[in-house]
């Protein structure tokens, strides 16, 4: 055999190169984050490029690492050589919205019957679940929420608690009505009690004084309940059954007069067994 050797070029591809790239995960502070490049086949990351959505809702593209918090991935990229080509590698990191600092409210006071709304609370506060009042007289805990100005860095914070110290409502300057036009009837009779509400709210109470039978002036002590306090009082009273001594007639009274007769005592219908003297007051109608 015979072996020619001629002259000829050889191309060699380049390779392809790989490289990783990481970034942790941190809560928000202002401040960006550097993150971590390698490639054992290109060196270090010539870019990084970072894209994702803030917490709000707003899209974020920027070769600049963003502050604000949100999901975002982070791409690095590798210069290719003479060896490999370039490259990129991405990962995944989250910015956590952090705490916010603040102060809670402090105790709280009302009164029955007064609407949470009239409170007023420290700014970025508000009342928390479908209650609209203070609730019943004593010490309650209700909650609130804290919401930052800035929503997007820093979480909103619920259950956050208050205690509201509510006072009864006071029925002393009320005005007390009190029936009338009870006229003894031989039974017990209860004087019929009417108070106007206070702070929206229908007056709760025990009444003493207001049942009797007997002809006379009865005082009425009225105590404030559950949620009210204090006392009223009043007077009414039982009349005397009125029952008249009655000519039948004009012409009879004139019969009378001529014939000198005596008048005759014609008693109105009652609802006695009995008549007692101490109960009833006799008059004459002509």
């Amino acid at each position: 055999y015979t072996i020619t050797y001629v002259d000829g070029t050889l191309y060699v591809s380049r390779a392809s190169g790989y490289g990783s790239v990481t970034m942790d995960d941190w809560t928000y502070d202002g401040n960006s984050r550097t993150p971590s490049a390698s490639s054992s086949t290109n060196g270090s990351a010539s870019s990084f490029y970072y894209s994702g959505t803030t917490y709000n809702g707003q899209s974020y593209s920027s070769y600049t690492c963003p502050t604000e918090a949100g999901t975002y991935t982070v791409t690095a990229y590798f210069d290719g050589n003479s060896t490999y080509d370039s490259c990129s590698a991405s990962d995944d990191f989250t910015i956590s919205r952090a705490t916010p600092s603040y102060t809670a409210p402090g105790s709280m006071s009302a009164n029955f019957g007064d609407k949470l709304a009239d409170l007023t609370l420290p700014s970025g506060f508000s009342w928390e679940g479908s209650a609209t009042t203070v609730g019943d007289a004593g010490t309650n805990t209700l909650y609130v929420t804290y919401t930052p100005a800035d929503t997007n860095n820093y979480q909103t914070i619920t259950g956050i608690s208050v205690e509201i110290t509510v006072s009864k409502l006071n029925i002393s300057g009320l005005t007390l009505q009190l029936g009338s036009g009870y006229t003894y009837s031989g039974s017990s009779q209860s004087c019929s009690i009417s108070l106007p509400s206070i702070n929206g709210q229908t007056v709760t109470y025990t009444a003493s004084g207001n049942t009797a039978t007997e002809v006379g002036t009865y005082t009425v002590t009225v105590t404030g309940t559950g949620n009210f306090e204090g006392t009223l009082s009043g007077s009414w009273s039982i009349v005397y059954f009125r029952m008249h001594d009655v000519y039948p007639s004009v012409e009879s009274r004139r019969l009378a007069e001529e014939y000198k007769l005596q008048p005759r005592l014609q008693l109105l219908e009652h609802p006695f067994d009995t008549l007692e003297e101490d109960k009833f007051h006799l008059s004459r109608t002509v």
